[in-house]
């Protein structure tokens, strides 16, 4: 039997429970019971997981969940029909809540419908394999493509270079400075994009094959590579520059994206006398260009004249945290500042190397590193000390400005307003924090300014004033400290260690003089 006889039956019971508010959305209000009625639905079938909605919003819709049943479930069923196991997954449009609410049959009830439900309503449940479709709401911005079954959203690699298949196999390309291969499926898997460090892509996009000693240098990771007996192999530096030996001192060569000078039967980066040639009486006032930085000579000493200076904030501090972009950053001014990348001693062909818990698959990546933070509380790794050169060093580092890779090119910040800096650390070796000029190897050969802390077995908290960074003596170039400060461009921290031996070490927050203190120990939060 029907309970009402006429549609001015039901809106003049509907005003009735407008009045007495039984027909708004509450916080409580999130599982529709099923009462008998039966009028038939305008809705459509969409394969998706259930889960309760509660909170209603006009644009968005119901996205919260509370699990309690409303009074209002009888108007529900008589605008959209019974719920029934036939009708699972069903989306219908109702106004019982005032407006234009979303809801799904869940076999026996009606309840929320989800924002993801939402999205994919009335994607077909029988689609081709590997079939792509853009979701419905505009709001969530989806793409989603058919998978085992299932409708799946793309991963964000996945939607910025394309779905992994058949037809892209072995593709290299880049997201965000991080490098990710198309992989063919192995047995029974299924292909997917595969992160991979910079120079395994450089390996890879190499021919199959080559004239023997050939040389070919990879943009991506700065390395050299050499064909020799049918194979491509990993240069080193002589294998590009020639042996460095006593009738050789002194000699300049362009190695990667710099230059190396031959000294003491090593190869080290080349200072600025070494590529500007002296600065005398004869060359006073001149100005002269490497790459891209401008030295002028001034009272016997080439002096840099277009460093940068950015402004920044006069205080920063990371304390193992992620944005809410999943990345793992600084607070700074800037937009880029702050993603970590891995620093090793390759600009001297070294071979040392960074490695993580084998938990999370991070290659080096911001992106990836993100998990680590989460899961550690901090940012933990094991460097293992190469035997290609002779300092072996490997370790993390971040840019102050506008790069998320070691680079030269990096822009500098004015940091002497900071005061210093704090870093909260555990290592099983000493472990050396630097700062890094704009144009570093440039500027001062590697030898940055910098400190050495002792190692620890549990996390502990320093301060470190900027009048405790140094410089080594016996190699690169003597730059002020004020020089330094004034247009940094990285901070460095790194295990300086004895060929192919391994250090654990972790860094749990960084910051500005004293800013630490808001770090707490490991179970002490």
């Amino acid at each position: 039997m029907r309970l009402f006889k006429s549609r001015c039956a039901w809106l003049l019971f509907a005003s009735v429970l407008a009045a007495c508010n039984l027909l708004a959305c509450s916080d409580s209000a999130s599982v529709l019971d099923n009462p008998d009625a039966s009028t038939v639905p305008q809705s459509s079938s969409a394969k998706s997981s259930s889960s309760a909605l509660g909170r209603f919003d006009p644009y968005y819709g119901a996205d919260s969940a509370s699990g309690e049943p409303v009074d209002t479930a009888g108007i529900v069923a008589l605008e959209l029909g019974l719920c029934s196991a036939d009708r699972k997954n069903e989306i219908g449009r109702t106004t019982f809540c005032g407006s234009t609410c979303y809801v799904i049959c869940d076999s026996s009830q009606w309840r929320y419908a989800t924002m993801d439900e939402r999205d994919v309503d009335g994607f077909p449940e029988d689609a081709p394999e590997g079939s792509i479709r853009k979701g419905n709401l505009l709001s969530l911005d989806r793409v989603y493509v058919f998978e085992d079954g299932r409708w799946r959203p793309l991963t964000f690699v996945e939607k910025k270079l394309g779905y992994c298949d058949s037809s892209i196999y072995d593709k290299i390309d880049s997201v965000r400075g991080s490098y990710y291969y198309c992989m063919a499926p192995d047995g029974d898997g299924r292909a997917e994009w595969a992160e991979i460090p910079a120079v395994q892509a450089d390996y890879l996009l190499l021919p199959d094959s080559a004239e023997e000693d050939d040389l070919s240098y990879g943009s991506r990771s700065g390395r050299y590579f050499l064909y020799r007996l049918g194979k491509w192999h990993m240069a080193v530096i002589e294998d590009v520059v020639g042996y460095c030996y006593d009738r050789r001192e002194g000699l300049v060569a362009k190695f990667a994206s710099g230059y190396v000078v031959c000294r003491s039967d090593i190869w080290m980066p080349a200072l600025r006398e070494d590529i500007l040639g002296p600065c005398n009486a004869e060359s006073e006032g001149n100005v002269r260009r490497v790459r891209a930085f401008e030295f002028a000579c001034e009272s016997g000493s080439w002096i840099p004249v277009n460093l940068h200076s950015h402004e920044v904030d006069s205080a920063f501090y990371w304390d193992a945290s992620v944005d809410d972009l999943g990345r793992v950053r600084l607070d700074s001014a800037t937009a880029t500042a702050g993603y970590f990348y891995e620093y090793t001693d390759l600009a001297f062909s070294g071979n040392s190397s960074v490695e993580y818990p084998s938990s999370v698959n991070t290659m080096g990546s911001a992106l990836r590193l993100a998990p680590l933070v989460a899961e550690y509380g901090a940012i933990p790794l094991e460097v293992k000390m190469g035997d290609c050169y002779s300092r072996p060093y490997a370790g993390l580092g971040f840019n102050l400005w506008n790069s998320r890779v070691w680079s030269d090119s990096s822009e500098g910040v004015d940091i002497r307003r900071w005061e210093g800096l704090c870093i909260a650390y555990e290592s099983e070796a000493p472990l050396t924090l630097a700062i890094a000029p704009e144009g570093g190897f440039v500027l001062e050969g590697g030898n940055f300014h910098k400190v050495r802390l002792e190692a620890r077995k549990q996390a502990g908290m320093i301060n470190i004033p900027f009048e405790n960074f140094v410089q080594d003596s016996g190699y690169g170039y003597p730059e002020s400290l004020e020089t330094v400060l004034s247009s940094a461009a990285s901070i460095l921290f790194y295990v300086e260690g004895e060929p192919e031996k391994k250090y654990g070490f972790a860094v749990h927050a960084i910051g500005s003089l004293h800013e630490c203190a808001r770090w707490s120990e490991p179970g002490k939060k």
